[in-house]
């Protein structure tokens, strides 16, 4: 068994977007996953990830606070306990909306998606 905790795992921000950050969990070069991927994205009020797609399934669960989640065929507000999908290749985007965070559970599978996180986001600690 390994234990990932909450206040251990580096966060890493958009660059620019102080109060856009992503924690990766589970990724195979961190901790050895073979088929998946797990992190959390944090967004503040206003917060966006512009339009965009991954080679990998998303899923999505809503943790804390509301968003706008879109597709190029429909739109739609999503709030705690609330789960998202998106397919391999469907270009998507998701904004904060309200006065509080954004706090989002996502798994990619296949890994892979985290990449460009890592490549050009900046590390926290």
């Amino acid at each position: 068994m390994k234990v990932v905790r909450y206040d251990q795992t580096p966060v890493w921000n958009a660059p620019g977007q102080e109060t856009r950050r992503v924690k990766l969990y589970a990724t195979p070069e961190d901790l050895g996953t073979k088929g998946l991927t797990v992190g959390m994205s944090i967004y503040g009020p206003g917060m966006a990830a512009p339009w965009h797609t991954h080679d990998s399934e998303e899923t999505m669960f809503v943790i804390h606070g509301k968003g706008k989640f879109a597709t190029r065929k429909e739109s739609v507000e999503a709030s705690a306990g609330d789960l998202l999908y998106f397919p391999p290749g469907e270009e998507h985007m998701l904004e904060c909306v309200g006065d509080t965070s954004l706090e989002i559970l996502w798994v990619y599978t296949p890994p892979g998606a985290e990449k460009p996180i890592k490549e050009s986001w900046v590390r926290r600690k």
